[in-house]
């Protein structure tokens, strides 16, 4: 496939400079594509090019990750991710707009539905984070706060592989991802590395984005996140994808009205082993949700 670049721009929050990327024609309903954990907004590319004929597409670097800012003291919770996220909206003076979200990009993008309601106009999670437990950490409160700094100071100490060329980068990315297509390999290779000052590549994200922070939010106050989102929600989990994705364990009675959908013949990483399915399901449900109700309105507003 034929990559068309995207416009690149950039914004601030919390004093952080943070790159997003956009397609499409500006005065096309937004669509904002929030991606994964150690992932980058280029992993975008093949949905957004497609999703540009009739949308506006926004897909950000999350903090930490991409060609955007790196925060101090492992800021990555959440909360944080969410901030960001809004200013992008402030910035960009967005006042509509639907969120689509890859693993932890869905769980965040569930959450801001369910925040900001009267801004969302759907939103969809592709593999969507849900109630996630680490069987490692601790219940105890003061064993809890000694693991979460072991843990950072680990992350602080612990060196990025390198790679010494980008082929090297994508012939690891393949051995561990046999599903993804070895074009698409290449093209996020590509974009998901950087060059270091010696000449090797590494991958574009900061360590502390591996560790998520002491305070966050509770299992109870997600859920009741969940259960105030009011737009359209679309599901989309793999057949062969994560154990704790929202929809599953019983999570899915707090999502009102939600449709679940399951691409077939992928795991976690489904938006690029079946991109076809993935952009269908897309496709259909942004069509439904967005542009006929875009249309009903204009034909009333016509009367």
């Amino acid at each position: 496939m034929k990559y068309t670049d995207p416009r690149h721009g950039s914004f601030l929050s919390a004093n952080l400079k943070l790159h997003y990327v956009e397609w499409g024609e500006t005065n096309r309903p937004k669509v904002i594509l929030l991606h994964g954990v150690r992932d980058h907004c280029r992993t975008w590319d093949r949905i957004a090019q497609s999703l540009s004929e009739n949308f506006h597409v926004i897909a950000p670097d999350l903090r930490g990750h991409g060609d955007s800012d790196l925060a101090a003291g492992h800021n990555y919770r959440y909360t944080d991710y969410i901030f960001d996220t809004f200013n992008l909206v402030i910035a960009l003076g967005l006042e509509k707009f639907s969120l689509v979200g890859h693993s932890m990009g869905g769980a965040i993008a569930n959450l801001l539905a369910g925040i900001y309601r009267e801004h969302v106009d759907s939103v969809v999670a592709i593999e969507g984070i849900g109630i996630w437990k680490n069987p490692d950490t601790p219940q105890k409160i003061s064993e809890r706060i000694k693991y979460w700094a072991r843990t950072v100071h680990d992350l602080d100490g612990k060196k990025k592989r390198r790679y010494t060329t980008i082929d090297e980068a994508a012939e690891r990315m393949a051995s561990e991802n046999p599903g993804i297509p070895s074009d698409l390999v290449r093209h996020l290779s590509e974009h998901g590395c950087k060059k270091n000052t010696d000449g090797t590549f590494s991958w574009k994200y900061h360590q502390g984005v591996r560790n998520f922070s002491l305070v966050g939010l509770s299992e109870e106050e997600i859920k009741e996140i969940w259960a105030e989102i009011r737009c359209p929600i679309l599901l989309l989990n793999a057949d062969n994808g994560l154990p704790f994705r929202c929809g599953q364990n019983d999570t899915l009675r707090y999502f009102r009205g939600a449709q679940l959908e399951t691409i077939v013949g992928a795991g976690h990483l489904a938006h690029h082993e079946q991109v076809d399915q993935t952009l269908k399901h897309l496709e259909n449900f942004l069509t439904s949700t967005v542009l006929n109700q875009e249309t009903l309105s204009q034909r009333l507003h016509l009367r």
